[in-house]
């Protein structure tokens, strides 16, 4: 007994409606460039029988918006004397709360010690370096996280001095 499949989006209106989805033989909806004004909403599908038999599901899609570091605030070097201050600023301009981050030092876990702190706040984190020493050299990566994925941008501390 063949079936044919309809999906609804808003109001029973059969999709696709536009160049961006894409309903596949086997009734997979497909989105292409997701955006949340017009792909967030009720979706239903309508499996119906050739003797008129039918069966419907709904569902309700989110879009969540994927974290954007803001490159302006994180560049790809930091020069600093020994001694001197510094902060390593990583900011996300878009991207859905809530926002987790996480900090790298050449590619391990970077936890704050000695004159040197971290500071989160809803949409941004801080490393503090209240005295620079040779040992702070090296790539610090900002990894900002939410539901719909991570994104990460790395810096190059480089300390100048007298180092023995």
């Amino acid at each position: 007994m063949s079936k044919k499949v309809l999906l609804l989006k808003k109001g029973g209106i059969l999709l696709p409606l536009h160049h961006r989805q894409k309903v596949s033989h086997g009734g997979t909806l497909s989105i292409q460039s997701v955006q949340r004004a017009a792909d967030e909403g009720e979706y239903s599908c309508v499996v119906r029988s050739v003797d008129g038999d039918t069966a419907t599901g709904t569902t309700f899609v989110s879009v969540v918006v994927s974290p954007v570091i803001d490159q302006h605030f994180f560049r790809e070097s930091n020069t600093v004397d020994e001694g001197a201050r510094t902060k390593l600023v990583c900011i996300v301009t878009k991207g859905d709360p809530p926002l987790r981050f996480h900090w790298l030092k050449n590619g391990l876990p970077f936890l704050a010690h000695g004159d040197t702190t971290v500071q989160t706040t809803e949409d941004s984190s801080i490393v503090t370096f209240k005295k620079v020493t040779s040992a702070d050299r090296g790539l610090y990566s900002c990894v900002a996280t939410n539901v719909a994925s991570s994104a990460n941008m790395t810096m190059q501390l480089i300390v100048n001095g007298n180092f023995q």
